[in-house]
């Protein structure tokens, strides 16, 4: 009853930050009535015969509607103002300067009756008519707005070229004089000017008045009628129809903020997270029970749900230009693949609530999320998060583009831009690697990427140990192939395996000599000292290794497989001499027990078998498979008989699969060579 008491309240912890999730999501989620059909275009209607049970409008599309303002902006007709104040300056400039006041001839006459003439007419600058992409124009001229045929316009080139031809006619018929002569030289054309005016302000006013009055309906449906029949594919008028009716029964019919909405959304909340929990607690209860990677793993599912929920809330269309994916792929970097996909569904579900045709999203995003995950089952290298965004790029296209076929039924239907919109997705997936970098700080974690620099042997720690301890070294190399290739046939992380391996035994940097593999041949420090004395040293190299790991900064996961490596056992070899040696005496078991604790998972565990069988394995005196065999059941046994492995899930036939390899492995390693006959010397 205690125990399971206990277990209760370290559940506490991880209940509550459920439950703190669980209460953001409600808050965020939408507080509306949801439309009970989901139906997509070029799909079968799945549900009953729908009847209209209201009157409703048909609404128009975005894309019809930006299609008609689109034409409006094009055909929009211009607007120009009469302004005959300038013309009538130009005027009176041109008969004063030729013509003085005094002087009363037929030509004056002539010349102000044809600039009335001219200036009757509608005169355009030539910049202005560039703008004119209609037949016609608008000019207000006082309080009367008309509309003029583009033909009936004029330019002043073309108003000088008709008085020109006039003044020329007059010549002719009139004859030589004064007068003449100076109505033949008057320089006309800088007096001809234009008369109406680009009017910008009143052009944009108007038009804007036009765009506001589009309407965004095309049509009605009646109370009573038939909207679809079950079976019957839904083309796009159905489709438009089935939209216009969700939107007005949404409206009609939304209990916004009422008691019974918000009980339903924490019930669906609830049962989404309650499968999120009890995934944990039966698979990954370490994960569950740990606080940090707890709040990891929901402050990303949070991040990402909500994320998706203000962009739908602002442009449903953008939600594809969210990069989803990345969620996997950092879940991935830390923990296995299939809690990063389980977390990833659970997600992609609590999402679908938000959206309407919920299912495209859903496919497209959990098919291109699991192709990620299996392209990109570590993150090493900077290549790989390229490779992965491409291969995420494709999967978008096939998936998107698929249904959009099926949907749209043609090739000029589909929208191309979204390509565009997937390329910028699959790009910001490269985000994923300074995103790593940041939780690993944030939260402690270590990544893949961490793990490889770790790996490298000219780390300043590894660096060390091979030029103080080279037997130490070498050693560590061999348990870190070995117990790779045990992880490896078993299932955990082979890079966090070797990378462990490796600095399992740095403690020994401390009193390298009193450990066999960096003794010279004939001198052993521990025949001048007692049983205790050397087992203390021995073990001691544990502690001494925890404090090198803690000076040069390895991350805690690294750290654990230096007290792991031995948990609980006992310094066998000076046990066994101090017994033979002392029968009858009484002594301190715990002197020769190292300090633990015991391995707590299958790649600290077979870290500490490929250690012990490694280190055995070099004082065979011969090395045949019976020999080999018969090390590795008893070392193995002896460890399951002092229940090192009680705390690993690990199982007997995990077990079994690890013996066969070691002795794969060993036989590799310590091979016969073939003797040849002294009769016949081997020639290199």
């Amino acid at each position: 009853m205690g125990e399971k008491r206990y277990s209760n309240r370290k559940l506490l912890i991880p209940s509550l930050l459920f439950v703190l999730v669980g209460l953001i999501i409600l808050y965020v989620f939408p507080r509306e009535t949801k439309f009970k059909y989901e139906f997509d275009k070029g799909k079968p209607w799945q549900h009953e015969r729908l009847i209209a049970p209201f009157s409703f409008a048909i609404n128009k599309t975005k894309v019809q509607i930006e299609t008609e303002k689109d034409s409006i902006i094009k055909y929009n007709t211009p607007y120009f103002v009469w302004s005959d104040q300038q013309t009538i300056e130009k005027k009176f400039d041109l008969i004063n300067s030729y013509f003085p006041e005094e002087v009363d001839s037929l030509e004056r006459k002539f010349i102000s009756h044809l600039l009335n003439q001219i200036y009757e007419k509608y005169i355009i600058s030539p910049i202005d008519l560039e703008r004119i992409k209609q037949f016609e124009i608008v000019v207000q001229k006082g309080t009367r707005s008309f509309l003029m045929p583009i033909q009936d316009v004029y330019t002043p080139k073309k108003m000088y070229l008709l008085a020109k031809n006039r003044i020329n006619e007059y010549v002719h018929q009139n004859g030589d004089g004064n007068m003449i002569s100076i109505l033949k030289n008057i320089d006309i054309e800088n007096y001809l000017i234009n008369n109406i005016e680009y009017n910008q302000k009143l052009t944009d006013e108007l038009l804007n008045q036009k765009i506001e009055k589009i309407s965004t309906t095309r049509g009605l449906v009646q109370k009573g009628e038939l909207i679809i029949s079950k079976g019957e594919i839904i083309n796009d008028l159905d489709y438009e129809v089935l939209r216009s009716y969700r939107k007005e029964y949404q409206k009609r019919y939304s209990t916004t903020g009422s008691f019974v909405l918000i009980i339903g959304n924490l019930l669906l909340i609830t049962a989404a997270l309650s499968l999120l929990f009890l995934f944990l607690f039966q698979y990954r209860k370490k994960i569950l029970l740990d606080v940090r990677k707890l709040v990891f793993i929901l402050s990303n599912l949070l991040f990402f749900i909500i994320i998706i929920l203000l962009v739908s809330k602002y442009k449903s269309s953008y939600i594809y230009l969210m990069p989803v994916t990345i969620l996997p792929i950092v879940i991935r970097s830390f923990f296995d693949t299939r809690l990063a996909n389980f977390i990833y569904t659970i997600t992609l579900l609590i999402m679908a609530y938000l959206l309407p045709n919920a299912y495209q999203f859903v496919f497209i995003q959990f098919i291109s999320g699991t192709v990620a995950l299996f392209s990109l089952s570590h993150i090493v290298k900077r290549s790989h998060i390229f490779r992965t965004s491409l291969i995420v790029f494709v999967s978008y296209i096939v998936t998107y583009y698929g249904m959009s076929m099926v949907q749209e039924g043609s090739f000029d239907k589909i929208d191309w831009i979204f390509l565009v919109v997937f390329a910028a997705n699959s790009l910001m997936i490269s985000l994923s690697y300074p995103i790593v970098y940041l939780f690993e700080k944030i939260f402690g974690f270590t990544s893949d990427v961490t793990l490889l620099e770790l790996s490298d042997t000219n780390h300043p720690l590894l660096k060390k140990l091979s030029e103080k301890a080279p037997g130490t070294f070498q050693h560590s190399l061999q348990v870190a192939n070995i117990a790779e290739s045990l992880i490896q046939s078993i299932g955990g992380n082979p890079l966090l395996v070797r990378t462990g391996a490796l600095y399992h035994d740095v403690g020994k940097l401390k009193n390298p000599a009193y450990f066999t593999e960096n003794q010279l041949a004939h001198f052993n420090p521990h025949n001048n000292l007692t049983c205790e004395e050397s087992a203390e040293i021995i073990i001691q190299h544990v502690h001494d290794g925890v404090k090198l790991a803690k000076k040069y900064n390895l991350p805690k996961s690294i750290l654990e497989f230096i007290p792991m490596h031995q948990g609980t056992l006992t310094v066998k070899f000076f046990l066994t001499t101090f017994k033979q040696k002392y029968p009858d005496k009484d002594f301190d078991l715990s002197k020769f027990t190292y300090p633990g604790p015991k391995p707590y998972s299958k790649e600290t565990a077979v870290v500490m078998i490929a250690d012990s069988i490694e280190a055995a394995s070099r004082s065979l005196k011969e090395y045949s498979p019976e020999s080999i065999e018969k090390l590795i059941n008893g070392i193995i046994d002896y460890q399951l008989e002092e229940k090192q492995f009680e705390n690993v899930n690990i199982t007997f036939k995990d077990i079994n699969i690890i013996k066969q390899v070691l002795k794969e492995k060993l036989a590799t390693i310590y091979h016969t060579r073939i003797a040849y006959p002294e009769e016949e010397p081997l020639v290199v």
